[in-house]
């Protein structure tokens, strides 16, 4: 039985999260970013999206956008601007979903929560897989309105997904979900809250993998968690949201080695036992204590 049967295949759903305009799109992805400034500037944007209407049966005349896509977990996010994902980019975002697997399975080894922020930076920094970037510092700014706190939230980190969508309801479960284990009694005023999420992006054929580690303190969030998430707001908040933010260092080696893994039980289980150990599991006699490694 392969491991796409299990833990990977239970990652690897996902669900439409609608479209945005590409001229107004921020990507987690600095080089991507830096890609679309360009298309922007010259005439490279008229001819993808000429290519883009041509290859859907459009004129080639409709704006260029970004379609989303969100796994019903809530860590790994699609966005791609191609109709057709290039096989190498199917490689790539298919590995952010063996990986993640492995990570979600050696944090519940380890005893972890998955919101536990220390023991995912432990191991995104440990894994040899990533590298740190520049933290992600956003201002949310939540209105007095009829729109609730959480769907203001998810709207603002996720800029484009609309309201009333299956990717909508998702992250509002992560956000509510993420609100209780900040609100606990048992949770210190200062400790890290996080959740993990993979931006897979793709612009016109080049692919990105980077990965975000929201996160959150009952003195960092107070007045977001004042009040229920689920409800609209009676006043205006300008809160700050932080992240730490990494990015797959081989992404062509890593999918290679994702690819072996999701057929190699062994290699796996190895890999998933290795994670563990380093954020404070012990290390399992059965398994070997050094997995197959990217060559």
């Amino acid at each position: 039985m392969t491991i796409m049967n299990e833990e990977v295949k239970a990652v690897s759903s996902f669900v439409e999260g609608g479209t945005a305009d590409l001229r107004t799109y921020k990507f987690a992805s600095a080089e991507l970013n830096k890609n679309l400034q360009n298309y922007l500037a010259t005439s490279s944007l008229v001819e993808a999206v000429a290519v883009a209407g041509n290859e859907s049966g459009g004129t080639g005349d409709s704006e260029a956008g970004v379609q989303f896509r969100l796994n019903t977990t809530g860590n790994i996010f699609y966005s791609t601007t191609s109709p057709e994902l290039e096989a190498d980019t199917k490689a790539l975002f298919n590995s952010a979903s063996v990986l993640f697997a492995a990570m979600t399975k050696a944090m519940h080894q380890a005893g972890k929560t998955l919101f536990d922020y220390d023991s995912w930076a432990q191991l995104i920094g440990k894994t040899g897989y990533f590298v740190e970037m520049e933290d992600f510092q956003q201002n949310l700014h939540i209105e007095e309105s009829s729109i609730t706190i959480d769907t203001q939230i998810v709207q603002e980190l996720l800029p484009g997904v609309m309201d009333n969508t299956s990717t909508m309801t998702i992250a509002k479960a992560v956000l509510g979900a993420f609100n209780t284990q900040l609100t606990s009694k048992s949770s210190d005023d200062s400790t890290k809250v996080g959740h993990l999420l993979f931006f897979c992006e793709e612009l016109f054929g080049a692919p990105s993998v980077s990965v975000r580690i929201f996160y959150a303190t009952k003195t960092t969030h107070t007045q977001v968690t004042s009040t229920s998430c689920s409800h609209t707001s009676s006043v205006t908040i300008d809160q700050t949201q932080q992240a730490s933010t990494y990015l797959f260092i081989d992404p062509t080696t890593i999918s290679a080695y994702c690819a072996s893994l999701n057929s190699d039980q062994p290699a796996y289980d190895a890999l998933v036992s290795k994670m563990a150990a380093m954020i404070g599991a012990p290390a399992n006699p059965a398994t070997p204590s050094t997995p197959a490694t990217p060559t």
